[in-house]
């Protein structure tokens, strides 16, 4: 019996919430999630280039995160429109 591996794409690019732009300087494009290769490529980006991230410095409260990972793993950037929305109903 073969042991294959089983391999979901997800853009990176696109937000884990809301499917829009997440405009995430580090992870601009799209993987395999459950591929090695692909989440080894994933930790080679610039030092730089995450730090031009508009999130960096943000807070992203942990219900975002929590329903972010139960959609993709945690693999994807959660977009600046559903913090924001967030932040509003929050308040």
């Amino acid at each position: 019996m073969s042991d294959k591996g089983i391999f979901i794409s997800i853009d990176l690019s696109r937000c884990a919430l809301c499917g829009g732009p997440n405009d995430c300087a580090k992870r601009g494009g799209s993987r395999l999630q459950g591929d090695p290769v692909s989440e080894a490529a994933d930790d080679l980006q610039e030092p730089a280039q995450t730090e031009r991230c508009w999130c960096v410095g943000r807070v992203f409260p942990e219900t975002l995160t929590t329903l972010a990972k139960e959609r993709d793993g945690g693999a994807a950037c959660i977009c600046r429109a559903c913090l924001a929305r967030h932040d509003e109903t929050s308040a």
